[in-house]
C-alpha cells in the first residue's frame, strides 16, 4: 500500500468514526422483553445496562430470561442502518429456547424515535420477517407512531401474521401506505413468541419507511434514464 493510499484509508476511517459520534443520538433506541408467564418485563436502552454492544445504534441482549434461554437478540438502526430520514430497523434473534412447563410466551420489541422523510405525500411502511420454529409459533409486526413516542401507540401497522407448528421455516412481507404530512415519527418492531417444551425459535424482522415518488417525478426520471441509454447507444455506434 502506498503512503497516499494509506493516508486516504486513515482519513476515511476517521471521518466514519466522527460520523458515528455526531449522528442523531441513539439513546432513545430500546428493546423490551416481556414474559407473560411470570408477568416479568425488562427494558434495555442503547449503551445502558444489559446492552452487550458498545456501538451507538445497536443493542445486543443475551442470557436467561425466566424460563427462556436467549441466544443473542440484536436490534439495529441508524447510524449503522439507514439514517434519520431513511428509516431502517432490524430486530433479529439467533435462537430462543424454552425449558418451562407447558407453554411459555415471550414478547420482544425494538423502538426508536426521531425518524422523518425528506418529502411529504404518499409513503409506505414495509415489514419483512423470516425464521424457523420448533414446537412454537411467531407473530411479527411493525408499527409507526406519528406522535414520535418510544413504544408509542400505532397510527399505522404492517402485520406479518403468525407462523408455527412442530417444525419448519417461514417468511412474509407486509406493506402499509399512509399520507406523510411532515414531522418526526417513531417505529416499533414487535415479535411475539409462543413455545412448548422443548421448543426453539429464530427470526429476522426488517422494516423500512420510504416516500413514494409522484407520477410526474417518476416519469421525468424514466425519461432521463431513457435519454442516457439512447445517448450511450449513439456514442457506441
Amino acid at each position: 500500500m502506498t503512503f497516499a493510499r494509506g493516508l486516504r484509508v486513515l482519513v476515511v476511517g476517521a471521518v466514519f468514526v466522527c460520523a458515528l459520534a455526531t449522528a442523531r443520538p441513539a439513546q432513545a433506541l430500546a428493546i423490551t422483553l416481556s414474559d407473560s408467564g411470570s408477568s416479568y418485563s425488562y427494558i434495555v436502552t442503547d449503551n445502558a445496562s444489559g446492552d452487550w454492544n458498545p456501538l451507538a445504534g445497536i443493542i445486543t441482549v443475551a442470557g436467561a430470561f425466566g424460563a427462556f434461554d436467549i441466544n443473542v437478540i440484536t436490534g439495529i438502526t441508524d447510524p449503522i442502518l439507514g439514517s434519520p430520514d431513511q428509516p431502517i430497523m432490524e430486530l433479529n434473534q439467533v435462537s430462543v429456547n424454552y425449558y418451562g412447563a407447558g407453554t411459555g410466551s415471550l414478547s420482544v420489541s425494538l423502538s426508536d424515535t426521531g425518524y422523518s422523510l425528506p418529502t411529504t405525500g404518499t409513503a409506505v411502511l414495509s415489514s419483512y420477517v423470516g425464521g424457523t420454529y420448533l414446537n412454537g409459533s411467531v407473530q411479527a409486526s411493525t408499527s409507526l407512531d406519528l406522535g414520535n413516542a418510544l413504544f408509542g401507540s400505532p397510527d399505522l401497522t404492517a402485520s406479518n401474521g403468525t407462523y408455527g407448528g412442530a417444525i419448519g421455516s417461514f417468511s412474509n412481507t407486509s406493506t402499509s401506505a399512509f399520507n406523510y404530512t411532515g414531522g418526526n415519527f417513531s417505529l416499533t418492531q414487535t415479535v411475539n413468541l409462543t413455545l412448548g417444551t422443548p421448543g426453539s425459535l429464530s427470526f429476522d424482522l426488517q422494516s423500512t419507511v420510504r416516500s413514494v415518488p409522484e407520477p410526474a417525478s417518476a416519469a421525468l426520471f424514466g425519461l432521463g434514464f431513457a435519454s442516457v441509454l439512447a445517448y450511450r447507444r449513439r456514442t457506441k455506434a
